[in-house]
C-alpha cells in the first residue's frame, strides 16, 4: 500500500534516558548511505533523510520538476513508501554530494586527514562525481602550505607533485613549488647532504617539466660554484703535499656533482702519490681510555698508533707465535735467559729504554705494573751496545709473551688525524718508508651494519673489519670481494661492576646466568638458525677455540659444561640476593613477604658498544632478565668517552694469549675489576709454571674459579669474520688482527680466489 501526501511533515521523536552516556557522533563516511531532500519554503524548508533515491544515472534532474510526485522511503521507516509532490522540493543532495560537502568543509578546517578519508572514498566510488576533482586540487594545496608552514618541506613537495600530476596549470602552483623547493635546498645544502640536494633537483626537473622555474638553473649554477671551489681547494693542497686536506676537497666536491670535471683525474693523481684505504668499522676506538685487556676497537687501532714490542701473528701448538717489531727474540734451551738483538732501524729505539721499560713494567709502583713479569724476571742487563739480555728465576712457558708492552706512540707508523664524529683518519708518519704500507688509512663508523655491506658492495669502502655472521654468505657471492676470519675468537662478556653491593654478590651473577637464554641468543640471533664452528656457550670467560684440536683452547676447561637456562633458579637467586643487601646483617629479621610483594625493583644500567649486534643482543637480554625480575636499563657507549657509572658492561674481548691475558682480565688490577685470594693464587701459580702441561693444568684451575666465582658474565664464542676488495693486497691469511700486515697493504690488480 502506498501512502500519497502533498507535505511530509517531519516528526522527531527524542527518547531521554538519563543513564546512558551521549554517544561519540559518527560521522557522516560511516553512517549507512542516505540522500537528503529539503522542502520548499512553505514548509519551513524542512529536512528528511531517506533511503538512496531511485533517479536514472544517480542524477538529480536540473532543474527540478515542476510537477509530478517523488518516491522516497525515510531512513527511520523504511519500509514505508512514500510519494512526494515535486512543487514541495526545494533541494535533493544525493549522499555523494553530502560527502563531497563535508570533505570541503574539512578542507576549509584544516582536518586534513578527515578531508583525505572523504575525498579517497569518493574518489574510490564516484570518480566522476561533478566538483570532486576541484576540490581534490584544493585539498592538495591547502595541505601542502599547511606542511610548508609547518617546516615539513619534504612532505609539501610530494603533495604538490600529486596537484601537478592532476593539474599542471593549477593556479598559484609554480610559485608555491618554488618556494617549498628553495626552503628544502636550503635545508639539505647547510646541512652538507648534497645527495639530498640533487635528488630534489632531479624531482623538480623530472616531476615538474611543465613549470617555468627559474630556481632551476639557479641552484644547478650554486652547486656547480660549490663543487668548482672544492675542486680549487684540493688543487692547492696537492701542490703542497696535504694529501687528507686534497683527498677531503675533492670527495666533497664529488658529493656536490659526482660528475664534476677533473675530479676523476686529481683523485688518481693523488691515490697513486698517496693510497688510501677507507675500513669501515662498527665502532670507533675509544680516545682516553686504557684497560688492562683492549676492548676490540682499541685493539684494532694500536697496531697502527702504538704497537706493541712483541705482536702475537699467530697461534701454534704450544701457544702464541711473536715477532719483535724492534728486532729479533732468542730463548736459549734451558729457558732460563733470553736476548734480544735490536736493529736500530726499525723504531728507533736503543737498549737502554727498553731495558728501563722492563724495569718499570716489574716495580709494582708503576701503573703499568706486570705481575707476571715481575714475578719471573731475575735481570736485565746490556751487551755489545745493541743487545737486550734477560735471565729468569726459573723456565718460562712462552717468554715471548711477557714482552709484549706498549710502545711509545712515536714507535707508530701512523698518527691520528682530525676528522669527524663518524670518520678517523691514521697518516702514515713522513719518515716511515713509502712502501711501508697506505699513505691514509680513513676509518669509517657504521652505525647499521646493513649500511656497511652496502658501502662495501658500492666501492664506497675498501675493507669491513667486521661481517656478522648472517652477512658471510652474501658476500662471499660477490666476485670482487675476499671473506676472511681472524685466527683468535672473540669472547662476549657481561663485566660487572664490583662496586655496586647487588651485582658483587656472587649469587646475583649467578642469578643473571641462569636467566640468560645463552643459546637461543647465540643459534637464534647471533647465528640466524644456522650452525658454524667456533660459536659456543662458554663456561668461563676464556676462549675455548674453533675446533676440538685448536691450541688457542688450552686454557678452557672443556669437561666443565655451561650453566643452563633456569629462569625460576635466576629469580629465586635474584631475591636472595636483594635480601641480602638489604639485610647485611644475618641475624636481622626477615622481611615479611606483604611487604616485599609488589615493590618495585631498580633497574640496573646495562651499557654497550654502540653497534647493531650489541644493541639486538641487549635489548633480548633486557627481555629475557625482566622476565626473571632483573629489570634492565639500556644505554649505548660514547665513541669518545670511556664508560660512564655503570651496573653491567656488554663487550666483547680478544684473549690473545690466555697464560698472560688471565690475569690481565682476572688479575687484582684487571678487567673484571674483583680478584678473590683463591683466583690471585691460582694465577700466580700460573705465572710459575715451567712447562707447558703444568700451565695448562693451572690455567684449567684458573678456568674452573672463574666459573664458580663469576666475576666476569660468560656469555658465548665467536669467530668473527672480515672482508675486503680483491684489489687490496697484503692482507694476508687469517690475520689475528687486521693491521698485522698492513705495512704489505697496497692497491694492484684483482687476485684470484685464495
Amino acid at each position: 500500500m502506498r501512502h500519497t501526501v502533498k507535505v511530509l511533515p517531519l516528526v522527531l521523536v527524542v527518547v531521554c534516558m538519563p543513564w546512558v552516556a551521549a554517544a561519540t557522533p559518527v560521522r557522516l563516511l560511516d553512517q549507512q548511505p542516505f540522500d537528503r531532500i529539503t522542502l520548499s519554503a512553505d514548509h519551513g524548508h524542512e529536512t528528511i533523510d531517506v533511503t538512496l533515491l531511485d533517479l536514472p544515472n544517480r542524477q538529480v534532474p536540473d532543474p527540478l520538476p515542476t510537477s509530478g510526485q517523488l518516491e522516497l522511503r525515510r531512513v527511520e521507516s523504511p519500509s514505508v513508501l512514500y510519494a512526494v509532490d515535486w512543487s514541495s522540493i526545494a533541494k535533493v543532495e544525493l549522499f555523494e554530494q553530502l560527502l563531497l560537502a563535508a570533505a570541503k568543509r574539512h578542507t576549509q578546517a584544516r582536518d586534513f586527514p578527515q578531508a583525505a578519508d572523504y575525498l579517497e572514498f569518493l574518489e574510490r566510488n564516484y570518480p566522476q562525481l561533478t566538483g570532486l576533482p576541484a576540490a581534490m586540487e584544493s585539498y592538495l594545496l591547502r595541505d601542502a602550505a599547511a606542511n610548508f608552514r609547518e617546516q615539513r618541506y619534504e612532505e609539501a613537495l610530494t603533495i604538490l607533485l600529486a596537484l601537478y600530476d592532476r593539474n599542471p596549470q593549477r593556479r598559484g602552483l609554480t610559485k608555491m613549488v618554488t618556494a617549498v623547493s628553495d626552503r628544502l635546498l636550503e635545508k639539505h645544502v647547510a646541512e652538507g647532504d648534497f645527495v639530498a640536494a640533487r635528488g630534489v633537483l632531479q624531482l623538480l626537473a623530472d616531476g615538474f617539466p611543465r613549470l617555468k622555474m627559474s630556481s632551476l638553473t639557479t641552484w644547478e649554477a650554486r652547486l656547480m660554484e660549490q663543487a668548482q671551489q672544492q675542486l680549487a681547494a684540493g688543487r692547492d693542497a696537492l701542490e703542497q703535499g696535504d694529501w687528507l686536506a686534497a683527498r677531503q676537497a675533492i670527495k666533497k666536491a664529488q658529493q656536490i656533482l659526482p660528475r664534476i670535471e677533473g675530479a676523476d683525474v686529481l683523485l688518481q693523481d693523488i691515490n697513486q702519490r698517496a693510497p688510501q684505504v677507507v675500513v669501515g668499522v662498527g665502532q670507533l676506538a675509544t680516545t682516553g681510555t686504557r684497560h688492562p685487556l683492549e676492548d676490540w676497537a682499541t685493539a684494532r687501532v694500536r697496531r697502527l698508533l702504538a704497537p706493541q714490542f712483541v705482536e702475537l701473528v699467530n697461534f701454534g701448538a704450544e701457544g702464541g707465535v711473536y715477532q719483535c717489531l724492534g728486532g729479533e727474540i732468542h730463548s736459549d734451551d734451558g729457558g732460563l735467559s733470553l736476548r734480544v738483538d735490536l736493529d736500530p732501524q726499525a723504531l728507533g729505539m736503543t737498549p737502554e729504554w727498553i731495558a728501563r721499560q722492563l724495569l718499570r713494567l716489574s716495580s709494582n709502583a708503576s701503573s703499568d705494573f706486570q705481575a707476571s713479569l715481575a714475578c719471573n724476571l731475575r735481570a736485565v742487563s746490556i751487551a755489545q751496545g745493541k743487545q737486550v739480555l734477560l735471565s729468569w728465576h726459573r723456565p718460562v712457558v712462552r717468554p715471548e709473551a711477557l714482552l709484549r708492552f706498549p710502545l711509545e706512540s712515536k714507535c707508530g707508523q701512523y698518527i691520528s688525524a682530525p676528522a669527524s664524529p663518524e670518520q678517523r683518519h691514521y697518516q702514515r708518519r713522513q719518515q716511515a718508508p713509502r712502501d711501508s704500507g697506505p699513505q691514509t688509512i680513513t676509518e669509517q663508523a657504521f652505525a647499521d651494519d646493513t649500511a656497511a655491506i652496502k658501502a662495501l658492495l658500492d666501492g664506497e669502502i675498501d675493507v669491513l673489519d667486521r661481517v656478522a655472521p648472517w652477512h658471510v654468505k652474501t658476500l662471499r657471492q660477490a666476485d670482487a670481494l675476499v671473506v676472511d676470519f681472524y685466527r683468535l675468537p672473540t669472547l662476549h662478556v657481561l663485566i660487572p661492576n664490583h662496586a655496586r653491593p647487588l651485582v658483587a654478590r656472587r649469587e646475583f651473577r649467578r642469578a643473571l646466568v641462569y636467566g640468560i637464554n645463552r643459546r637461543q641468543i647465540l643459534e637464534e640471533i647471533i647465528l640466524g638458525g644456522r650452525t658454524r664452528a667456533g660459536f659456543q656457550v662458554l663456561s668461563g670467560p676464556l676462549p675455548r677455540g674453533v675446533t676440538h684440536s685448536d691450541p688457542i683452547g688450552y686454557a678452557y676447561d672443556a669437561s666443565l659444561l655451561p650453566r643452563p637456562y633456569e629462569p625460576r633458579l635466576a629469580a629465586a637467586l635474584a631475591e636472595a640476593a636483594r635480601q641480602g643487601v638489604s639485610q647485611p646483617n644475618s641475624a636481622a629479621a626477615p622481611v615479611p613477604p606483604a611487604e616485599t610483594e609488589g615493590a618495585a625493583t631498580t633497574p640496573l644500567l646495562l651499557v654497550h658498544p654502540p653497534t647493531t649486534l650489541a644493541r639486538t643482543i641487549c635489548q633480548t637480554l633486557q627481555v629475557q632478565l625482566s622476565a626473571v625480575d632483573i629489570p634492565l636499563q639500556l644505554e649505548e657507549l660514547s665513541p669518545t668517552a670511556p664508560p660512564a657509572d655503570y651496573d653491567l658492561l656488554y663487550t666483547d674481548l680478544v684473549m690473545w694469549e690466555p697464560l698472560v691475558d688471565a690475569r690481565r682480565l682476572l688479575g687484582p688490577s684487571g678487567t673484571a675489576g674483583s680478584c678473590s685470594a683463591a683466583m690471585n693464587l691460582a694465577l700466580h701459580r700460573v705465572d710459575q709454571a715451567q712447562n707447558w702441561p703444568q700451565l695448562r693444568q693451572r690455567l684449567r684451575r684458573v678456568h674452573q674459579l672463574a666459573a664458580q666465582e663469576l666475576p666476569v658474565i660468560p656469555l658465548w664464542q665467536t669467530v668473527t669474520a672480515f672482508a675486503y676488495r680483491r684489489t687490496l693486497q697484503g692482507v694476508g691469511r687469517t690475520p689475528v688482527a687486521l693491521y698485522q700486515n698492513v705495512t704489505a697493504w697496497k692497491f694492484g690488480e684483482a687476485q684470484p680466489n685464495p
